[in-house]
């Protein structure tokens, strides 16, 4: 099964009086149509099932929703995002095909810390979210999400698989020993989206060509990078992360639909 993640940088208001800000509303759009309905019609078995957004916003989150719900078997959800008593400027938008999980998504942790969005089925537990914009603290964040899964699915009952995806706002090709150790030790690895980047800075593109957009999963399980989808990502002016894809070990049964 694949699934994506894109930082959209907060391109979400389709209904926007400033030219620009629609045009990259509809950019965002444009490719997510690509996905799910040319590459769905054409070829099928390549279609994402699940695509979680990050950096949507409150005013134009429900139009970009809207434009989302294709007749062709997909819908999209809006979560406003809150932190503490405060409402965030961003939040998530959830596009997933219907009648292919039986959970709806879950809100985590929006009271107590950085929220994520999570679905949960008898096989995995698959969770998005938007770190903090901060390479010093955006590990804690990571260690913070991977606990509270565990904590919540408790895998070593269950035998459920975790998958931690997004903006992890963090240097995956950097990675410091200490914190690979801390992801080993509670039973989690990060893999590569097998791209050569998946930010690149919009006033100086030589400043940062990280990959920061990855995936965490629980060790022992291994996503493939999925690159038909965006190895040729050219739209760094526009929005300046790229989106990212795995294919996952997932078995559908009944109790998924």
């Amino acid at each position: 099964m694949i699934i994506a993640a894109w930082n959209i940088q907060r391109a979400g208001n389709l209904e926007s009086h400033n030219w620009e800000t629609a045009a990259r509303a509809a950019l965002a759009w444009s490719h997510i149509w690509e996905w799910v309905v040319t590459v769905g019609n054409d070829t099928p078995h390549l279609q994402p099932a699940l695509i979680f957004l990050a950096e949507a916003t409150l005013v134009g989150g429900p139009s970009l929703v809207q434009a989302l719900n294709f007749d062709t078997a997909f819908s999209a959800t809006h979560e406003a995002t809150f932190y503490g008593t405060k409402t965030s400027s961003c939040s998530f938008i959830l596009v997933l095909k219907k009648n292919t999980f039986s959970d709806q998504a879950q809100l985590i942790g929006a009271t107590t810390q950085r929220p994520y969005l999570k679905i949960s089925t008898k096989e995995w537990a698959l969770a998005g979210m938007h770190m903090i914009a901060n390479r010093k603290k955006s590990m804690s964040e990571i260690l913070d999400a991977l606990n509270d899964l565990t904590t919540a699915e408790k895998p070593s009952k269950t035998g459920k698989h975790i998958c931690l995806i997004g903006d992890m706002n963090y240097d995956l090709k950097n990675m410091d020993q200490a914190d690979f150790t801390a992801l080993e030790d509670i039973g989690f690895t990060a893999h590569e989206p097998g791209i050569n980047k998946t930010y690149q800075h919009k006033k100086n593109p030589g400043k940062y060509n990280d990959v920061i957009d990855f995936c965490i999963v629980s060790s022992g399980t291994r996503p493939q990078p999925f690159t038909v989808l965006n190895s040729q990502y050219k739209d760094w002016d526009n929005i300046d992360h790229a989106p990212i894809f795995y294919d996952i070990p997932f078995t559908m049964d009944e109790g998924d639909f």
